[in-house]
């Protein structure tokens, strides 16, 4: 059984739970410091970045609380929809109408977890979904908006 493979079974059981004590474990079983050093070098250029970004990246979540599931405007009015998310790193968010990318024009503006559509047509009708995405996950959340014709007497 040659050295490196000795040291690394045990080893390999702490690697996701305990990076830095893993290192640690490493030189029990390694007899030369030279070849130490050079394993724990190249381990924590390797996989130390690997266990911090494990540590802090969180997925995206979105904030229910004062969401409407079906909002309802009435025609030539504004409406904002607003997708409360967060995560760690900060979600990218795109929005979705039909389940197509959204193409901005005059009346319609996205400014990041915004949705802002001004004068609305009956056109507007439609399901609109923000979708929020980082290294660690992806989330959607739709919206059916209603835009109400004005009726005339």
């Amino acid at each position: 059984m040659t050295s490196h493979h000795f040291f690394k079974n045990p080893f390999a059981r702490w690697r996701h739970r305990f990076c830095f004590l893993a290192v640690l474990l490493v030189s029990i079983y390694v007899k030369s410091f030279t070849y130490l050093l050079t394993y724990s070098l190249t381990y924590l250029l390797i996989n130390l970045r690997t266990c911090f970004r494990r540590g802090r990246s969180v997925p995206p979540a979105i904030d229910e609380a004062n969401l409407v599931d079906n909002p309802k405007i009435v025609v030539n009015r504004t409406v904002l929809l607003e997708c409360p998310v967060s995560g760690s790193p900060a979600p990218d968010v795109q929005w979705l109408k039909n389940s197509e990318l959204l193409s901005v024009d005059a009346n319609i503006e996205v400014e990041g977890r915004y949705l802002e559509i001004r004068r609305a047509r009956i056109s507007d009708s439609a399901r609109y979904t923000c979708v929020a995405s980082n290294e660690a996950g992806q989330l959607r959340r739709s919206f059916d908006l209603e835009v109400l014709g004005l009726l005339r007497p």
